[in-house]
């Protein structure tokens, strides 16, 4: 079942690692070249229903290598590979689909400065709120949301403690936000089936007439994940048996809306981690943990609720061709220099004749 109540605390950060310990381990590691290619790889950690079943949620089509092996823990561990040529093509591979998988789109930035070569590559982790009924902004402003995700991505510590307190305020609003979100969508699927349903009964007009009502007494049951019990509510407000038909005129919608939720409940019960390894020296990031050229981020994918999500790494390559040729045309220039220096002196110790 979705733990909306977890959800709903997205923004209480320490509590997610003991909420979301996760049905499937994923991790993603991205090889940047230096030619250009995206070398991807990724881990999925599982037990054998999961793994076989095939259902993840990441675009993983018939061009991926695979294998699956057992682990020690006696379950199954999926590794699928790929080589991409461009980011581009790696963005079109893995754009996903709304409310079946995560997607994301890579850009690769690259800026020749003779004696290097500086790499920007960003990973873009796409919003993935399967029902987009209510813009997250109606709640809380780009700033807020920017703010608590810079800090949080690279575990940063809050500057003051208004800060703290501020986040405390911003996870009220959110919870209020998805309460919403989840209402809007189930009032519009049942709307749909006022309209189908076309009775004198239960009307359009009265129904949006008690749309507050209809909000204000969902909100408590949403959040606990009683869906079925809306049911009951919307009969009771609207104070017609004629609920239960409007419902069952729109079979369609209702099971969209119920694939969504557990498209939702799935993603949050899995843990993420994410890998990206650069050429050269890093020098900038985002990222909470840095290794040598690997960067790494772990429990993104709740931000991705919110809004599309940055994983961001700069790297400088050493251009050596570039030093070698350097050190050539300087030595050329220093023999020249000396050997127009030696020449001048013969010609002024030459004796006139």
């Amino acid at each position: 079942m979705l733990r909306h109540p977890c959800v709903s605390l997205i923004l209480l950060i320490p509590l997610f690692a003991v909420l979301f310990n996760g049905c499937l381990e994923i991790e993603t590691t991205s090889r940047v070249n230096s030619d250009g290619t995206i070398h991807r790889t990724v881990v999925i950690k599982g037990d054998s229903a999961a793994i076989h079943a095939g259902d993840f949620p990441l675009p993983l089509d018939a061009t991926w290598e695979r294998e699956i092996q057992k682990s020690d823990d006696k379950r199954f561990i999926l590794t699928a590979t790929r080589l991409f040529r461009d980011a581009d093509e790696m963005s079109e591979a893995l754009k996903g689909t709304t409310g079946k998988t995560l997607g994301l789109r890579a850009e690769l930035q690259r800026q020749f400065q003779w004696f290097f070569t500086k790499l920007r590559y960003r990973e873009t982790w796409l919003n993935f709120d399967p029902f987009q009924a209510v813009p997250v902004t109606d709640y809380l402003s780009p700033t807020e949301v920017d703010f608590f995700i810079r800090h949080e991505l690279s575990k940063e510590p809050y500057p003051t403690e208004g800060d703290s307190l501020a986040l405390k305020d911003a996870s009220e609003r959110f919870e209020k936000w998805h309460a919403a979100n989840l209402f809007e969508a189930y009032y519009r699927a049942f709307m749909d089936g006022v309209k189908k349903l076309n009775d004198p009964r239960l009307t359009p007009a009265s129904v949006a007439a008690a749309k507050d009502k209809l909000c204000e007494k969902s909100k408590q049951y949403l959040e606990k994940n009683k869906i079925d019990t809306l049911k009951l509510i919307f009969r009771g407000v609207l104070k017609t048996p004629t609920v239960q038909k409007a419902m069952a005129a729109n079979p369609e919608g209702f099971e969209d809306y119920m694939a969504r939720l557990r498209f939702l409940d799935g993603i949050m019960e899995n843990s993420y981690h994410s890998n990206i390894i650069m050429p050269g020296l890093i020098v900038q990031t985002n990222a909470s943990a840095l290794d040598g050229s690997k960067a790494s981020w772990e429990d993104y994918i709740k931000f991705c609720l919110l809004r599309d999500t940055d994983l961001v790494v700069e790297s400088r390559i050493t251009n050596w061709w570039a030093i070698v040729v350097t050190g050539i045309i300087v030595a050329a220039l220093l023999i020249l220099l000396v050997a127009t220096t030696l020449r001048r002196r013969r010609v002024l110790q030459t004796p006139a004749s």
